[in-house]
């Protein structure tokens, strides 16, 4: 039979690397293995990497990295309106130029 891939939430990430660094365990300290060891220390290397201001490639832990990816969406969002924006100008200013002898 083949294993359950488990998904956890944000905040039980965050909550889980927030206990495991403030008690400040070494690699060594980690669970044993069968428990979720691997997970938590891809927790903590993605930790680490938003840290130094790396962008993960999944969801973010750090509240900084949050909104930094809520501003980049806003940024790309933004700039999708203003391409649409320039070319409706153009647009219409083709259209008033052919319009007129």
């Amino acid at each position: 039979m083949g294993r359950t891939r488990h998904s956890f939430t944000t905040e039980l990430k965050a909550d889980a690397v927030f206990l495991f660094r403030s008690r400040q365990y070494g690699g060594s300290s980690l669970p044993r293995p069968g428990s979720w060891r691997t997970a938590l220390r891809r927790w903590l290397t993605q930790y680490e990497a938003e840290l130094m201001g790396q962008t993960p490639n999944g969801k973010t832990i750090t509240a900084e990295q949050k909104r930094i990816h809520a501003l980049e969406t806003q940024i790309k969002s933004l700039e999708m309106e203003k391409g649409i924006f320039k070319k409706t100008a153009t647009l219409l200013a083709e259209a008033d130029s052919r319009g007129k002898p």
